[in-house]
């Protein structure tokens, strides 16, 4: 591709006002690899409230550098390529009120709710995160408005960190907030043989609040 950076030119009419790509289920994952279409960012967050009866609420893109799969709910720049999981086929419907030209928000998807992050981190430095997150009535069963649901990271020496609630693997997981105890099943994986260190934080979690990693 020749030396970094690459400046590449684009000719044509931009695409402006609402926008639409078909997305399906066909394969009962749901995964679709789609790009934004305009010449400015999307508010994700406002493109999900449109097509919630279709899609999840989390994006995800490819860190071709590292190796991994990142996870979001933020804004997308333009001309960026992304995954959003369908729930079902059909349009998924851009509005000219979710283009913005506020800049790409390279951060991971971002909670407002309590929660724990467990971080996973080999001997290449690379990270892989998962979530547990409290909020009124959640279920283990995967609720697309709140959960979002796990991409293995392919890189050999890419950990992935995720938990199993229903049968399906997450990156992001709620939890009903109200239970007394509640045990989640976390799992682990690596194509290497490597030294990989495990951490936990966590975000307004009540006081007396007890984690235990078995």
């Amino acid at each position: 591709f020749g030396t970094l950076p690459i400046r590449v030119k684009s000719h044509g009419t931009l695409n402006s006002g609402a926008q639409s790509i078909s997305i399906t289920n066909l394969n009962g994952a749901g995964y679709n690899f789609v790009g934004n279409p305009v010449a400015s960012s999307i508010d994700f967050d406002g493109v999900y409230t449109d097509n919630s009866t279709i899609m999840a609420n989390t994006y995800y893109i490819y860190d071709d550098e590292a190796g991994g799969y990142i996870s979001y709910s933020a804004t997308i720049g333009p001309g960026q390529g992304f995954f959003v999981q369908a729930t079902s086929g059909g349009s998924m419907n851009i509005s000219a009120v979710n283009q913005t030209m506020t800049q790409p928000i390279d951060v991971a998807k971002s909670l407002s709710h309590r929660y724990v992050q467990l971080s996973a981190v080999g001997s290449s430095g690379k990270v892989d995160q998962t979530y547990i997150a409290l909020t009124n009535g959640a279920v283990d069963n995967f609720t697309p408005s709140l959960d979002g649901k796990k991409m293995m990271n392919p890189a050999a020496d890419y950990p992935n960190v995720y938990s199993v609630l229903g049968g399906d693997q997450y990156v992001f997981k709620f939890i009903d907030q109200n239970l007394i105890r509640k045990s989640v099943p976390l799992y682990f994986t690596m194509e290497l043989d490597d030294e990989v260190t495990l951490s936990a934080s966590y975000l307004n979690l009540e006081p007396g609040t007890r984690l235990t990693l078995e």
